[in-house]
């Protein structure tokens, strides 16, 4: 009878024992199992972030760099000179050879009614107006301004300089860089990282299909300045 009980206490010793083993394993293979999920999402963040550091770098180069050839163009002597005198065909070549040597993707002059008067691009697509752009106002406040705008030639960001004659404003240089499927293409080559770009909440262009329309909070969420990561079911990555 005492061997009996002895064997019942050892059995359940041996099986609490076994217990025990066997929830600290479990526990083990849990905490670890999110530690390395922890230590996998923040290692993702942390490239993400570089990634888009990086993006924003090449896009704050373009826009410096359609700032500053917008500014030049606007002291051209040459320019100057042809606008004032209203040699407008002779000014029209003097863009083309500008667009063709690809130093941008858009070139025009605008009048200081906001007219387009000649373009180096889609020159036959001239004459349309602008004044109710806000870049074209500021422009023609006499400021130099860089934004992002969609025209006739599509979404870009866009930089104008005022040209004045004897003080006074007689056009508008605007000079710009496409958003297309090279650009983003060009980003993901540079930042390791898929990208798009949207106008409130319609997509212009991206590397990946879907989520052609963010939500009411992920806009919001932009328009104060917040990286935010999503995971999307339909491009199948984050």
């Amino acid at each position: 009878m005492v061997k009996y009980l002895r064997y019942k206490l050892n059995l359940k010793i041996f099986f609490f024992f076994i217990l025990i083993i066997f929830t600290m394993t479990i526990s083990s293979i849990i905490i670890g199992y999110k530690v390395v999920i922890k230590t996998v999402e923040t290692e993702i963040h942390s490239k993400l972030s570089g990634s888009i550091s990086a993006y924003s770098q090449e896009i704050k180069f373009i826009e410096q760099n359609d700032l500053r050839i917008a500014r030049h163009l606007s002291e051209d002597k040459e320019i100057i000179e042809l606008l004032n005198t209203r040699q407008y065909n002779k000014l029209e070549q003097k863009l083309r050879d500008y667009y063709i040597m690809k130093i941008v993707d858009i070139i025009e002059i605008e009048s200081p009614e906001g007219k387009v008067i000649r373009r180096g691009h889609n020159p036959e697509m001239a004459g349309d107006i602008k004044i109710q752009q806000s870049i074209i106002r500021t422009g023609l406040s006499g400021k130099s301004v860089v934004s992002y705008e969609k025209g006739r030639s599509g979404f870009a960001i866009r930089a104008v300089s005022p040209i004045s004659y004897n003080n006074r404003i007689i056009g508008l240089i605007m000079d710009g860089s496409r958003f297309s499927k090279s650009s983003v293409d060009h980003i993901r080559a540079l930042a390791g990282i898929d990208n798009g770009v949207y106008r409130e909440n319609d997509k212009i262009i991206s590397t990946y299909s879907g989520y052609d329309k963010p939500g009411s909070d992920t806009i919001r969420k932009l328009k104060a300045g917040k990286i935010i990561f999503i995971d999307n079911a339909v491009i199948n990555n984050k």
